[in-house]
């Protein structure tokens, strides 16, 4: 079949000859026609199939981002979590061995109420933490931010490499 399609697509078109293959499955036509017009029939298609390759490495570069910005995020150990998150940090003062806050940053005691709400989005946390370390953790990061560095590449300088995504 590549065979076939070399043929049809490399070797016939600059001579003038089309191939046609019948749609209901007929035998296939050869029929003569201007080279020039051929070949740019075929320089089209193959701008067109170019374009689809880009938009579709393009596609997969943008979500492969989104997925690398999601688990970054959870990247900090769970007992960081109020700590390493600047808003955060400045609310609380104390915290507790798991890092769950205490106390607020004026020393007044956060009420069972707010500290049950702290643990349990602590916990939320904990469970995306480590669904990524089961994932890899830092080296999986790592890894995605290269496949997408890779495919960025392709992106830039056209892409001669098809995309392994």
């Amino acid at each position: 079949l590549p065979l076939c399609d070399a043929l049809r697509d490399e070797i016939l078109p600059p001579t003038g000859v089309r191939l046609e293959d019948r749609p209901d499955g007929g035998p296939t036509q050869w029929k003569q026609d201007d080279p020039e017009k051929l070949m740019g029939e075929l320089a089209e298609k193959k701008r067109c199939v170019e374009a689809e390759r880009q938009k579709k490495i393009a596609n997969t570069v943008e979500t492969k981002k989104k997925l690398l910005e999601k688990w970054k995020g959870f990247a900090t150990h769970p007992t960081q979590f109020f700590r390493a998150d600047a808003v955060e940090a400045v609310k609380y003062g104390t915290y507790e061995e798991r890092g769950t806050p205490t106390h607020d940053a004026a020393g007044v005691a956060i009420d069972d109420k707010r500290q049950k709400k702290l643990r349990k989005e602590q916990e939320k946390y904990e469970d995306s933490y480590k669904e990524l370390e089961t994932k890899g953790g830092a080296a999986f990061l790592a890894d995605l931010a290269k496949e997408i560095a890779a495919l960025e590449a392709q992106l830039s300088t056209g892409g001669a490499a098809s995309a392994s995504a």
